[in-house]
């Protein structure tokens, strides 16, 4: 058992969001570490602001919305060789919006495979699937992330 805390900064143009933050804690539990697989588990709150634009191209219609939520999430990491890694995980939040009276629920999936290139570099591809069950705006409530990278670890 282990505690965690985190804190995320991010906008989403094509979405309209124009600011996300975020900040949160909780505890992780390691289900399985052995050789070739690691699965942990992870329950935590977290306090949630975003600013929206309901309009495109329209700064008067900017607003924000703030929402106390619990994160929940399990990932699972296979070594497939001494080069590459595998990595699945999933995530469910929840909350309470007051002001529009209804649940705030988010999913996520994310998939890595990630190769070593060297002890200090890795090329990474991560395909995300997020889906918001409520979306503050009409906006598509379901929407996906590729991303090819590099990482350089100093």
């Amino acid at each position: 058992l282990s505690y965690e805390t985190y804190a995320q900064v991010q906008y989403d143009e094509v979405r309209r969001m124009r600011l996300r933050t975020l900040a949160g804690g909780g505890i992780r539990f390691t289900a399985i570490d052995e050789e070739g697989v690691d699965i942990h588990v992870g329950t935590g709150l977290m306090y949630e602001v975003e600013k929206w634009r309901e309009i495109e191209n329209d700064p008067s219609s900017d607003f924000y919305k703030e929402i106390p939520k619990i994160s929940n999430y399990l990932g699972v990491e296979f070594t497939l060789s001494k080069h590459v890694k595998l990595n699945l995980w999933g995530q469910y939040q929840t909350g309470y919006d007051t002001e529009d009276n209804r649940r705030r629920n988010r999913y996520a999936a994310e998939a890595s495979l990630n190769f070593i290139i060297s002890r200090r570099v890795v090329w990474l591809n991560r395909f995300g699937y997020f889906y918001d069950a409520q979306p503050v705006i009409a906006i598509n409530p379901a929407f996906y992330q590729l991303m090819n990278g590099l990482s350089i670890n100093f």
